[in-house]
């Protein structure tokens, strides 16, 4: 009986060590969850507080923007509206010869050419006297067909014309396409060349010494362009 008993205090000595320690474990890991978990919901407040701040700042922004944008937008329409009062404003006063030489220089600045060479030919305009009666001549086009004899025709042994176009029928002819852009040189005596392209017809005036020269080229027989000048007299 003593040994009977003895073994049953030893083993309820054993049960209940085992079961301080299971206690003890399982105290143990519920702190550790529950430190995690108000460590998370820390974490997690502050990456919210931090995500609406951030969304807020960036509200303002978009906010700010749209409104320079809008701002912009009401700036460009009042300049057209006032750009276009002015227009209307100049179309009703101002002559029809002034608003085609406008319309003229316009076409020249969108087809790159320089404005103080623009403005050095104007400066470069006389009053014309004693003009010559038209004159009419033709000459061949050169093609990558063709680059033969009378290519070229000249006006009062000063003003040297020629051109170059498009072989007709895709290439495969001599003569030049009409309704292709051409291209035409005019080379003043002792002068440097000036060149003119587009499609025919073409007009292209130029001052050579103390001659004021006028030129309006055309579509001519097969292969030809017909060019007829005129030239007068320039005085101050």
């Amino acid at each position: 009986m003593a040994r009977r008993s003895r073994r049953q205090r030893e083993a309820s000595a054993l049960f209940w060590g085992w079961l301080f320690k299971l206690v003890l474990v399982g105290g143990l890991a519920a702190a550790i969850a529950y430190y995690a978990y108000e460590v998370g919901q820390k974490l997690a407040a502050q990456d919210g507080t931090a995500l609406r701040s951030e969304i807020e700042r960036l509200t303002v922004e978009a906010s700010e923007k749209t409104q320079k944008i809008d701002e912009l937008n009401a700036s460009l329409a009042k300049t057209g509206q006032e750009l276009q009062e002015l227009k209307n404003r100049y179309q009703t006063v101002a002559p029809a010869n002034v608003q085609e030489i406008l319309d003229q220089v316009q076409a020249k600045l969108k087809q790159g050419v320089p404005a103080d060479r623009i403005a050095f030919f104007v400066g470069q305009a006389q009053i014309a006297s004693n003009c010559t009666t038209p004159e009419t001549r033709r000459f061949l086009v050169r093609t990558s067909n063709y680059t033969g004899s009378a290519t070229w025709v000249r006006f009062n042994e000063r003003i040297t014309i020629s051109g170059q176009g498009t072989a007709a029928n895709g290439g495969r002819e001599q003569w030049f396409d009409v309704t292709a852009p051409v291209t035409l040189t005019f080379t003043p005596q002792g002068g440097k060349e000036q060149v003119v392209s587009g499609v025919l017809p073409l007009k292209h005036a130029l001052i050579s010494k103390d001659k004021e020269y006028h030129f309006t080229a055309t579509v001519g027989s097969r292969g030809f362009i017909e060019v007829s000048g005129e030239w007068c007299d320039v005085r101050d």
